[in-house]
C-alpha cells in the first residue's frame, strides 16, 4: 500500500478511522511515524514557499509544502512522512481522536 500502516493505542479492532496532516508537517523522507509514497502531479510556486500537489498508489491527494527552491519534479514518486503528534485523525464518527494515542507498528 502507498501508506505504511501504524497502530492506534488503545483501538478497537476493524475501528474506521480518518487521518489529516497540514502541508507545513510533511517531510520529504520516510523518517516519521506516518510515511507515504506519491507521485507529484503539480508544483505551486508561490516565492519561497512551494505547494508541491501528489497522489497515492490508491487515489488520494496529499499536499505538501516545501521551502527554498529545491522541490521535486512532476512524475517524481516521493516519500513524505510526518510525526505522529502532528496527524489529526477522527474515528468513524467523525470526532477527533487525541493523536498522542498514535504509535507505530512493526
Amino acid at each position: 500500500p502507498s501508506v505504511e500502516p501504524f497502530g492506534l493505542d488503545p483501538a478497537p479492532e476493524g475501528a474506521a478511522f480518518k487521518f489529516g496532516v497540514r502541508p507545513e508537517h510533511l517531510r520529504l523522507d520516510t523518517a516519521g511515524d506516518f510515511r507515504i509514497t506519491a507521485t507529484v502531479e503539480l508544483i505551486e510556486r508561490l516565492g519561497e514557499i512551494s505547494y508541491v500537489h501528489t497522489r497515492t498508489q490508491d487515489g488520494k491527494a496529499v499536499i505538501a509544502e516545501f521551502r527554498g527552491r529545491d522541490v521535486p519534479e512532476i512524475g517524481d514518486e516521493i516519500g513524505l512522512s510526518a510525526k505522529a503528534r502532528d496527524l489529526h485523525v477522527f474515528g468513524d464518527d467523525g470526532r477527533r481522536i487525541d493523536a498522542a494515542h498514535l504509535k507505530t507498528s512493526g
